[in-house]
C-alpha cells in the first residue's frame, strides 16, 4: 500500500539509500511530500519524494525501494501516487526529475515524461519533464 508519510519515517533509511546514490533532502527548502510503500504491518518497503519548487512546478525527487523488495512493482506504485497527487492538487503544473542514466528509460517515458536534452553535470543524469495533464499511470 502507498501512503503519505512525514519525513521522520523516512529518515532511518537515509544511509541505506545513499549506497544506491539516493540523497534524501529531508530538510530541503522546497515543501516536500513523502510517500511510502508499506506492508500491511506498516514496515516501509520504499519511498518517493515530491517537491513543490514553484507555483506551477513540482519535482519528482527520489524513488528508493529496499533491495529485498525490488521487482515487486513498488517503484511504479510510488510514481503513480505522485501523478495521482498532482492530478488532484496541481493538474496544470509541470513536473520534472533527474533520471539516473543507468535506469530503464521506459519507466518514465511510458508515463509521458520527455527528455529535455539537459544532463546533470557530474552524474550525467538525464533531466526529464512533463505536464501533469499529459502524464499517465500504470492503470490508465
Amino acid at each position: 500500500m502507498i501512503v503519505q508519510v512525514p519525513p521522520d519515517e523516512i529518515a532511518p533509511f537515509a544511509s541505506i539509500a545513499s549506497r544506491d546514490r539516493i540523497q534524501l533532502k529531508l530538510g530541503a527548502k522546497a515543501p516536500t511530500i513523502w510517500f511510502a510503500a508499506k506492508t500491511r504491518s506498516g514496515a516501509i518497503l520504499g519511498f518517493a519524494a515530491l517537491a513543490h519548487l514553484a507555483e506551477d512546478h513540482w519535482r519528482h525527487r527520489a524513488v528508493w525501494v529496499r533491495p529485498d523488495a525490488r521487482g515487486e512493482g513498488h517503484s511504479v506504485a510510488l510514481l503513480d501516487a505522485h501523478i495521482e497527487y498532482l492530478r488532484e492538487h496541481a493538474p496544470e503544473a509541470n513536473v520534472s526529475l533527474f533520471h539516473n542514466k543507468d535506469l530503464e528509460h521506459s519507466f518514465y517515458f511510458d508515463r509521458g515524461f520527455q527528455d529535455t536534452g539537459i544532463r546533470q553535470s557530474g552524474s550525467g543524469a538525464w533531466f526529464l519533464q512533463g505536464l501533469v495533464k499529459g502524464l499517465t499511470t500504470s492503470v490508465d
